[in-house]
C-alpha cells in the first residue's frame, strides 16, 4: 500500500481510538458544525477524521484502501493528497451550503465519506473499465457510462 494512503488510514484509526476514549468531546471541537452553530474553519478538514462507529470507519477506510492506492501511484503522493484534501473540503462546503439552505437543526457532520467519494469518482474517470471485486459479482468502474463508448 502506498505511503500516503497507509498514513491516512493509520491517522483515521488512531483518531477513532481517541474518539472512543474521549467520548463526544472530539466531535464537539472537530466535527463540522453549521454556520452560526459552532463552526470553525479547521473543521473543514478535521471532521473527516472522526467517525460515527466501527462500520462507518470500516467502509470509509475500505474505500481508501480500494481506490487510493492506484490513484496515489498514478498521481504521486503530493497530488494524491491534494485530491483527497480538496474532496474533503469540497464535501464539507457542500454540507454547509445544504445545511444553510434547508435550515435544518444544527448537528455535526463527521466522516471521511466526502474524501472517499472524491477518490471513487476520480478512480472511475481514470480507470473506467477496471474490474472491481466487492462482495457481489465484479463490476466495471463506470459500467455503461455515457462518457465512454462500450
Amino acid at each position: 500500500m502506498p505511503p500516503v494512503t497507509q498514513t491516512l488510514i493509520l491517522i483515521n484509526g488512531v483518531v477513532f481510538i481517541l474518539q472512543l476514549a474521549g467520548g463526544n468531546a472530539l466531535i464537539y471541537w472537530f466535527g463540522l458544525w453549521p454556520w452560526g452553530a459552532g463552526f470553525a474553519p479547521w473543521q473543514l478538514v478535521t471532521y473527516s477524521f472522526l467517525h460515527g462507529g466501527i462500520t462507518h470507519i470500516f467502509f470509509n477506510m475500505f474505500a481508501l484502501y480500494m481506490f487510493g492506492g492506484d490513484l496515489e501511484r498514478l498521481f504521486g503522493p503530493r497530488w494524491y493528497l491534494a485530491l483527497y484534501g480538496v474532496s474533503v473540503v469540497t464535501a464539507g462546503l457542500t454540507q454547509l451550503a445544504f445545511a444553510a439552505a434547508t435550515q435544518a437543526p444544527p448537528f455535526p457532520t463527521i466522516g471521511a465519506s466526502g474524501g472517499a467519494f472524491g477518490l471513487l469518482l476520480t478512480f472511475g474517470m481514470y480507470f473506467p473499465r477496471r474490474m472491481i471485486m466487492l462482495l457481489i459479482p465484479p463490476l466495471k468502474a463506470l459500467y455503461k457510462s455515457f462518457f465512454i463508448p462500450q
